[in-house]
């Protein structure tokens, strides 16, 4: 099932990062689903509707790490800055 038919499900998880396997790119997502408010969003894909993605909300911001390589295009190393700053992995 398409991410922006699912955004209201997530939105009412309130979280605040969100990693969406197979998702289309993030601004297919906002012009279907106009009222999904992420706050920032990253993502990989060869084309642009089946992707990984990650979407962070409130005050946290994603920024891809240093380490990415777009030949490993299942994996998305991400630092997590905000409240709380951490690395990630999204898978």
């Amino acid at each position: 099932m398409a991410l922006h038919t699912r955004t209201e499900q997530l939105v009412s998880l309130r979280p605040d990062i969100g990693v969406i396997s197979e998702c289309a790119m993030p601004q297919v997502v906002k012009k279907k689903a106009k009222d999904f408010g992420y706050s920032n969003a990253q993502w990989i894909c060869n084309g642009k509707h089946k992707g990984l993605g990650g979407f962070s909300f409130g005050e946290f911001f994603l920024d891809v790490d240093s380490s990415f390589d777009p030949v490993h295009e299942l994996f998305l190393p991400v630092k997590i800055l905000g409240p709380a700053s951490f690395n990630l992995l999204a898978v």
